[in-house]
């Protein structure tokens, strides 16, 4: 999986990495990493401006002067053109704010300075969003933590005494991941070390594994049923199979039916013997 941007969403490259500067500054800008074949040079609408058989491929302004303010772009030898850069520069007794000139991604941290060159350094400044004012910051910056779409905008500051600054743009860029035929790389600076994907191998067992543990347990649990239900029928069976109690056996009734007429029959010839006994005392 690659990560690309169209040429459309590229920015030539900037360093320092802002859009506002001081007069006598440094600034230097390329079109490195643009993947097409064609030769690609650093173009301008300032009004020193080379043309593009004159320019080249990466352009150092030093020192830079107010007339180097303007819009900067990569371009090639077809016409076909990247996104472009506006700059600024300022005299030394203004103010400038010092913000990203490339796209930040989501969810990163965002420091705006608002500053002068000459000191104090820290003075307090007051920062603007698409015109609106959210708030004074004490130490003439504004933090933007897990920064998002909706931090999106054009921003300025103030310095009481000092003046205000141009307004920048903050872009923020989420990336999307295709398979191109012939890509473009990727021009965005980066922040840090990218993580490597991870093996098919993983991502096949991560998908595999909630399925596998699922049928598993259906397994286990229609053994546990069967076994109940084997257990069940068994018991049953062997209560079918026992022989019926002395008490509804009909063999047993008869007998003790018998001993009782026999004891009946003792009684009778004994209460018999005892008559007959006394009628011999008697005669």
């Amino acid at each position: 999986m690659i990560i690309v941007l169209s040429i459309e969403a590229a920015f030539p490259h900037i360093d320092p990495n802002r859009l506002q500067f001081f007069e006598y500054e440094s600034i230097r800008l390329n079109c490195e990493g643009f993947g097409s074949s064609a030769e690609w040079r650093v173009q301008a609408s300032s009004s020193k401006a080379p043309r593009w058989e004159d320019s080249k491929r990466s352009l150092n302004i030093s020192p830079a002067f107010a007339s180097h303010s303007g819009e900067y772009w990569c371009e090639d030898t077809d016409g076909q053109r990247s996104s472009s850069l506006n700059i600024t520069v300022v005299k030394d007794d203004e103010v400038i704010l010092d913000s990203p000139a490339l796209p930040v991604m989501e969810r990163q941290t965002v420091i705006l300075l608002c500053r002068k060159k000459k000191p104090p350094h820290n003075s307090a400044a007051d920062f603007y969003r698409d015109g609106h004012f959210p708030k004074t910051r004490y130490k003439g910056e504004m933090i933007i933590t897990n920064v998002s779409k909706f931090d999106e905008g054009r921003y300025k500051c103030r310095i009481s005494g000092a003046g205000e600054s141009a307004e920048s743009r903050l872009a923020v860029r989420v990336l999307t991941a295709y398979h191109p035929s012939s890509p473009v790389e990727d021009t965005t600076p980066e922040e840090g070390p990218a993580s490597s994907p991870p093996p098919a191998g993983s991502l096949h067992l991560s998908t595999l594994l909630p399925v596998i543990s699922t049928i598993l347990f259906v397994a286990a649990l229609l053994l546990v049923l069967g076994l109940l239900h084997c257990r069940k029928h068994r018991v049953s069976g062997l209560s079918d199979n026992m022989p019926p109690t002395a008490s509804h056996d009909p063999v047993y009734e008869h007998v003790a039916d018998a001993e009782a007429q026999r004891d009946i029959y003792a009684k009778v010839i004994k209460n018999k013997r005892r008559r007959r006994g006394n009628r011999l005392k008697e005669t």
